[in-house]
């Protein structure tokens, strides 16, 4: 998040140079320091869990990559090292290795190679009208039956903006952290938020807020979906905190791969549309060619999520490049998020490249805060919600459709914003779009106020439609408004096969003023049918302070002398007489 003294998720050490299996940078600071976290990468091949053909393949690989583990911990034995943290599904080991343990791994046969086990910051009401996902809610689809993952600060599972909807927790924090002060817990409670940090620690909640709020006032992207909690972050003091304020929050690489571990178990059980990591480092890469290599480990699992159906989410980062994204965003399976204004321009702080798939809202965003509080927060970390709870309603509408075809429909019904800086071009989302792009089309008519016919006062709008599951109607591309829909229409049975197919909407068509105006009628999100009629207020201006019946006489209204009535319940006129 952004805050007047930008607090940014920062990766606070480059990426090395490679000698061999252990970089020179990783090597020095095993001299200097005595130790240095690490993660190795073992000599195991793997593929991508939803690629196995069955539950015994998958657990035939998770098998090999646990006997991998116990070699190498077998081939450090004296040498002063420990294990921090073994995977499950991906040929990984968290390590704490001195000068000789690095020795060891450099010589092994088990190791492919090493990187630094590095320390992340947390990336420090108008937002959801603006990507029309208020529209989509109308239509039918709020996140229901869905659930988003959140990475994050930790979550307040009592928010009443959260409405009871967390609905597992978990906490993964190397320097043990978690609320029952040890290194990984599950279970309710777990994904609480850190307490340390008062400027970062309710990050995770205010992220929360952005996907699944709820309440009279605000609205988070997907208010019907789910909840998962896994809090990731350590405390930590001094220069690691990159010149913010002290004690900060940051999450070793190694907490976070086991959180996404935590939730490929747990796809099983929750029907989980997306993963959010609002995290991200100072490094830009380039390309995601270059940060696969430079992030293994987390790829690797990210990968096993994807081939499940399950999107990783990850925040561009708030460093204002224009060539670049940090890690995690720049990994290739990943949905990399930049921030937008409300003006569908590029936010300055927001980091940009020609492979950022998505921009979303990410200035001035209100949402939830630890301890029943709200706040406004600023930054990519903001932007990326919005696009993990856009996944998730396409996925209530699509539940078959593969993650590739979910990103691709943001990509090609978003707004296309160019960055001055870069010239790049991005698509901001569209969520209503996005849902309309693939609606089933349905039969149907705007029958009143009818094309080229005339409307005024208070009226209804009248339609039929066949097996519509959602109705809007929307006037001059205005915000679209909930109709009421199943009346009884015997006359449309030969058409839809049976009659419940009548729609109404009370509407003032005053409101709009006299002249042309356009109407449409939106069944699941596409638009069915569209009438372009005249309203006539009959100087309605004029008559605004009446209070009662009152009747005036048109002199050669079309050829005869018209009384009309104005009538303030319905604020329109009745014709009484024409002589």
């Amino acid at each position: 998040m952004l805050r007047p003294a930008a607090i940014l998720l920062a990766v606070l050490l480059v990426s090395p140079a490679y000698a061999g299996k252990v970089p020179v940078r990783v090597a020095e600071r095993a001299r200097q320091s005595g130790s240095v976290r690490v993660l190795v990468h073992l000599d195991e091949p793997i593929a991508r869990e939803g690629a196995l053909p069955d539950r015994s393949a998958v657990a035939g690989q998770r098998a090999r990559i646990a006997a991998g583990g116990r070699r190498l911990g077998r081939s450090l034995a004296g040498t002063g090292s420990r294990m921090v943290r073994a995977f499950e599904t991906v040929p990984y080991a968290a390590l704490e290795v001195d000068a000789p343990g690095l020795a060891a791994l450099e010589a092994s046969a088990e190791v492919l190679s090493v990187e630094e086990d590095r320390v992340a910051l947390p990336v420090l009401d108008s937002s959801v009208p603006k990507i029309q996902a208020d529209s989509v809610h109308l239509s039918g689809f709020d996140g229901t039956g869905q659930t988003i993952a959140v990475l994050d600060t930790g979550v307040d599972a009592d928010h009443p903006f959260l409405g009871g909807r967390v609905v597992s927790e978990a906490c993964f924090s190397a320097g043990g952290d978690c609320p029952d002060g040890s290194s990984a817990q599950v279970g309710p409670g777990a994904g609480a938020p850190c307490a340390y940090a008062p400027g970062g620690c309710g990050h995770g909640t205010h992220v929360a807020g952005i996907a699944i709020g709820l309440d009279d006032r605000l609205s988070g992207v997907a208010p019907g979906a789910d909840l998962i909690s896994i809090q990731i972050f350590t405390r930590f003091d001094g220069a690691v905190c990159g010149g913010g304020p002290t004690p900060c929050a940051g999450s070793f690489t190694s907490d976070q791969v086991a959180a996404l571990e935590r939730v490929l178990a747990l796809a099983d059980t929750f029907p989980i549309a997306a993963v959010n990591m609002s995290i991200g480092g100072s490094t830009a890469f380039a390309s995601p060619d270059v940060c696969d290599d430079a992030n293994g480990a987390r790829k690797a699992v990210i990968d096993h999520l994807r081939s499940v159906g399950v999107a990783t989410v990850g925040a561009a980062g708030n460093d204002g490049f224009s060539s670049g994204l940090t890690s995690p965003s720049c990994i290739s399976s990943i949905v990399s998020v930049g921030a937008s204004t409300a003006t569908d321009t590029v936010a300055s702080f927001s980091n940009i490249a020609s492979f950022l798939d998505l921009l979303a809202p990410g200035v001035g965003i209100e949402s939830s805060e630890p301890s029943g509080a709200f706040g406004v927060m600023s930054g990519t970390s903001m932007a990326a919600p919005h696009v993990s709870a856009a996944i998730a309603l396409l996925r209530q509408q699509s539940p078959t459709a593969t993650i590739d075809e979910l990103v691709e429909r943001l990509r090609t019904t978003g707004v296309p914003i160019t960055d001055p800086r870069s010239g790049a071009e991005v698509p901001r989302i569209s969520v209503l779009s996005a849902v309309a792009d693939t609606a089933v089309a349905t039969r149907g008519l705007l029958e009143f106020p009818s094309d080229g016919g005339f409307a005024g006062g208070v009226g209804s709008f009248s339609a039929w439609l066949c097996h519509a599951k959602s109705v809007l109607i929307r006037v001059d591309g205005g915000e679209p408004m909930a109709a009421a829909y199943g009346t009884p229409r015997n006359d449309t049975e030969s058409v839809c096969g049976d009659s419940d197919n009548g729609v109404s909407l009370l509407y003032n068509f005053n409101r709009d003023g006299d002249g042309l105006h356009t109407a449409e009628l939106i069944a699941d999100g596409a638009v069915v049918s569209t009438s372009t009629y005249t309203v006539s207020t009959f100087g309605v201006a004029f008559v605004r302070d009446v209070t009662g019946p009152t009747t005036y006489v048109l002199k050669g209204f079309a050829g005869h002398d018209v009384s009309i009535k104005w009538l303030t319940e319905r604020q329109g006129f009745e014709i009484t007489a024409v002589d």
